[in-house]
């Protein structure tokens, strides 16, 4: 795979001396179609590439910037009419404006790493080819996961004229790989360090992978220090004439404005080299393992996307600190029987929010007690809510020699309020602000008065369902606190269960076809927020009759399209396909309206021309699911 940087340029004009809008093409279209006009890329850029799309400044000055995501979605293809070569890009995600989050180009100008992007030295362009190491650090700071450090007028120290420890790649890596020198668990410093592009600061570590900012500096010497014993390497003199060991593995340097670390460290090249030899043969596997989740994840989607049921994997996955795709290679049922101990054990919490949940349910509140049922005397007492109660176990797990990761499970996380829920605790459940942390925070609870944090082995983990509520609706302070992956439909699941096909009274229906045709119209009708999820048809798996798929048209995707579109029943059989079906396949039934015999005289009212009925009859003929469109 490649990561590519594509530019429009708003003063750029057509052929019919119209400027392009860049801002307007990508809020507007889902695939863009993007020239190729560097020769040497055109074989290069290949379907499923990544891609950033730039905004050039145009006219407004400082305007300039990351606007999308994207990813490649064709081959490069050459456009007679235009004589240019061009390829099409699927828009991932869009952050149009800097109040959306849209990377400007005056910030990556003052970035100590990615200033030297080739699009900031040379930005005259229209597709730049992006490093592993700068593609990540550009998706870390889309991602708010790593912000921009400004450069100093100081540069990295000691310069290889000042102080060289003279060790090969080899030897690093014979060293780094000698157990009985440094031992594993001190890797992980150097490991996250050259995940973040070779340099970084020990805070910046923390923020993205955990643990503190104090772990990563422990690891960091400690590993110095061994080598040093190890083949007696000379040692740095700093300005007060004492021996420094860090110059060993890093160059250096202070950072004086930046709220992100105090010091930056950059891996030697030597250092870096054996890095990346010995990721190349897994080394760091258990540490990718371990990297794969953020404190406060919520996976959104339509409904019917599998998002309560990934909600078990991502649960199990943490708690054991194993990859997802292992555990999706593993039978369903086992995966979920290791849930459910995992529950029985504490380590796993489940709760709903609803419209009436409240801050009494989840951290602390009053309730009344009945203390002589004759005399009906009642009085009151502070009851600890479920995650208070979650948290305070989760603790007790840190005081062992093993302390294991705590997971709480929130589902519909929107449907509650949650600044009323949360209250104080939003503040709390930030990475920097855990308990052990390099932030951590207490706060002083209103009815108890007890101290009270979030441990940094408890992982939130929530679900959304984007019928019910948009993202961009829900509480800010939410959304800048937590990451969102997104659950789409995924028609290969169809496949993989074995019903991709299936057959009835010796005709085939392409369900995947059908679930992606019907999915193409909603987005172009509504938005992919509102689409039909792959998990309505898996009870085919075990019923693949066509009494069952009436029953899932029926009872479940009818009356979803009639909450989509409001009973806009035009538009739902134009998902439906009902607009170029014969009567007797139609599942929703358009006949004339005449008005004249229903009113009197000549109403002044825009009244329809047209009644709708479901036709339930049509549930039981497979050509009125055939006929939804060609291919199914």
């Amino acid at each position: 795979m490649n990561y590519w940087i594509f530019q429009g340029n708003p003063r750029h004009k057509d052929k019919d001396d119209r400027y392009f809008d860049v801002t307007k093409y990508v809020l507007e279209e889902d695939v863009l179609t993007w020239e190729v006009r560097q020769k040497h890329y055109v074989n290069q850029i290949k379907t499923d590439d990544l891609v950033f799309i730039w905004r050039a400044d145009g006219n407004q000055k400082g305007s300039g910037g990351i606007i999308a995501k994207g990813i490649v979605v064709s081959d490069v293809r050459f456009n007679v009419e235009k004589d240019v070569n061009q390829v099409e890009v699927k828009v991932i995600e869009r952050k149009v404006t800097p109040e959306a989050g849209m990377i400007l180009r005056s910030e990556l100008k003052q970035d100590i790493v990615l200033s030297e992007l080739q699009i900031i030295k040379q930005p005259s362009g229209t597709n730049f080819k992006l490093s592993d190491e700068e593609f990540t650090l550009l998706e870390q700071v889309w991602n708010k996961t790593r912000g921009i450090i400004k450069k100093e007028n100081c540069s990295f120290y000691p310069s290889l004229s000042e102080y060289d420890p003279d060790i090969t790649v080899n030897q690093f890596e014979e060293l780094l790989l000698n157990e009985s020198v440094v031992k594993r668990s001190w890797l992980d410093t150097l490991y996250f360090l050259y995940q973040m592009g070779g340099e970084g600061t020990c805070k910046q570590i923390s923020i993205k992978y955990g643990n503190t900012p104090q772990h990563y500096n422990r690891h960091a010497i400690n590993i110095a220090k061994a080598i040093h014993n190890e083949i007696d390497c000379k040692l740095y003199l700093n300005k007060d004439n004492k021996t420094t060991y860090w110059p060993i593995l890093f160059y250096g340097k202070e950072l004086r404005s930046s709220n992100e670390g105090e010091f930056i460290w950059k891996l030697r090249e030597p250092l870096l080299e054996a890095i990346q030899s010995m990721n190349k043969k897994g080394i760091f596997e258990c540490m990718k393992d371990e990297q794969e989740f953020f404190y406060n994840t919520i996976l959104y989607g339509p409904p019917g996307t599998g998002k309560t049921y990934h909600s078990v994997l991502y649960a199990v996955a943490i708690c054991d600190q194993i990859k997802i795709e292992t555990l999706k290679a593993k039978p369903y049922e086992e995966v979920l029987s290791r849930y459910h101990q995992l529950k029985d054990e504490g380590r796993i919490c489940f709760t709903t929010f609803h419209q009436s949940y409240g801050y009494e349910e989840f951290i602390e509140g009053i309730q009344p007690l009945i203390t002589d049922h004759e005399a009906g005397e009642i009085k009151y007492c502070y009851k600890n809510g479920i995650f208070k109660r979650f948290c305070q176990t989760a603790q007790c797990s840190l005081s062992t020699s093993q302390p294991k990761p705590y997971v709480f499970i929130i589902d519909e996380i929107n449907r509650g309020n949650v600044s009323k829920i949360f209250g104080e605790l939003i503040t709390l459940i930030e990475a920097t602000k855990r308990l052990g942390m390099s932030e951590e925070m207490t706060v002083s609870l209103p009815y108890t008065g007890d101290s009270f944090g979030v441990p940094n082995n408890v992982y939130l983990l929530g679900t959304m369902n984007t019928a019910d509520r948009s993202i961009a609706l829900m509480d800010t302070a939410l959304r800048r606190r937590f990451n969102f992956i997104e659950m789409l439909p995924d028609s290969k699941v169809l496949e993989e269960i074995g019903i991709g096909s299936i057959t009835i009274n010796d005709e085939t229906l392409n369900l995947v076809n059908l679930l992606e045709l019907m999915n193409r119209r909603i987005e172009y009708l509504f938005d992919r927020e509102h689409m039909i999820g792959h998990a309505f048809f898996t009870p085919l798996k075990k019923d693949p009759t066509l009494g069952r798929l009436a029953t899932i048209f029926e009872k479940s995707i009818i009356p979803l399209l009639q909450e989509y579109f409001y009973e806009d029943y035009e538009k739902i059989q134009l998902v439906l396909g009902d607009n170029a079906k014969e009567d007797q396949y139609k599942f929703i039934l358009d006949e004339p309206l005449r008005v004249r015999e229903i009113f009197s005289g000549h109403p002044d009212l825009d009244l329809p021309d047209k009644k709708y009925n479901i036709q339930r009859s049509a549930f039981y003929y497979l050509q009125s699911y055939k006929k939804i469109g060609v291919g199914v």
